[in-house]
Order: structure tokens, then C-alpha cells, then sequence
């Protein structure tokens, strides 16, 4: 079951500025869960579907902003500005992957959400309140930090 839920980064309505968001509760309570695990392979596999469940995120805002805004519909769905679907997709691979080919994917999913077809979408994410990578970045750091020293 994954630690991370919105209460880290968004305080009622509104994204927490990145400097307010609570890294430190969230680092705590991933490292109660990981001292839970009796394996390493369970350790790896919580720090897998945390960073999956981080990602899970990102993309639900997009499909949020596809269903109430008519013309990022037309951008996402119908020019097919932001592989959402794609995305989407492989948010339940993902978690079978190694988590350095994890940490990989999502560095180039958030690479086509910045860079991408759609100038300026994470600044429209942002002005709708939804989280973009870029937003969650220091909790895909924990996750990252972490899995580097299990052994």
C-alpha cells in the first residue's frame, strides 16, 4: 500500500509552494514502511509502487484537465500533444521494471511533459493547481535516495 497521497504537496485547493511541501513526514513515514518489510524484494517493490503511485499523479491531473477544458481535450486526445494514453498504460508496467528503468521512464515522461509538443503545459497544469513532475520531483528523490541504499 503506498505512502504517498496529496496531503504532501497540496493544502485544500492549492499546491503547497515546493519549499512547504512535507518532505520530511512523507521521508519518515516511507522509512516506517520500509522497516515493515521483511525482504529486500519488498522493499523494492514498496519504493516501485511509491514511485508509480507519484506518477500516478501527474497523470490524473492531466485527465482532470483533458475532461473539464475543452481545448487541452483537443491538445491531449486529439493531436495527441502529451502521450497520455501511453502513459497511462504504463503505470501498471512500470512497477515490474528495475527501479533504475523506472527512474529512467519517468525521467522521460516528465521530459515530454516539459518539453513537449504543448509549450508551456506545465505552467497551465500549475495555474489549474494540478502537480506536474517537476512539482513532485523531491518526492521521486526520497524514492530514488532510498532505493539506492538498499542492499
Amino acid at each position: 500500500m503506498p505512502v504517498f497521497d496529496e496531503s504532501f504537496y497540496r493544502e485544500g485547493n492549492k499546491l503547497k509552494q515546493q519549499s512547504a511541501c512535507d518532505y520530511d513526514g512523507y521521508k519518515q513515514e516511507l522509512a516506517n514502511a520500509l522497516d515493515r518489510c521483511v525482504t529486500l524484494n519488498l522493499q523494492a517493490s514498496l519504493l516501485k509502487a511509491e514511485a508509480v503511485e507519484i506518477t500516478r499523479h501527474v497523470t490524473d491531473a492531466i485527465r482532470d484537465l483533458v475532461l473539464t477544458d475543452k481545448r487541452i481535450r483537443r491538445l491531449v486526445l486529439d493531436e495527441g500533444a502529451i502521450p497520455l494514453t501511453t502513459w497511462s498504460e504504463a503505470l501498471d508496467s512500470l512497477a515490474e521494471r528495475s527501479l533504475p528503468e523506472l527512474k529512467g521512464r519517468i525521467a522521460e515522461m516528465a521530459n515530454d511533459l516539459e518539453h513537449g509538443h504543448i509549450q508551456g503545459f506545465p505552467a497551465t497544469m500549475f495555474l489549474y493547481g494540478k502537480p506536474t513532475f517537476t512539482t513532485l520531483e523531491g518526492f521521486y528523490k526520497i524514492v530514488f535516495d532510498l532505493a539506492s541504499n538498499l542492499h
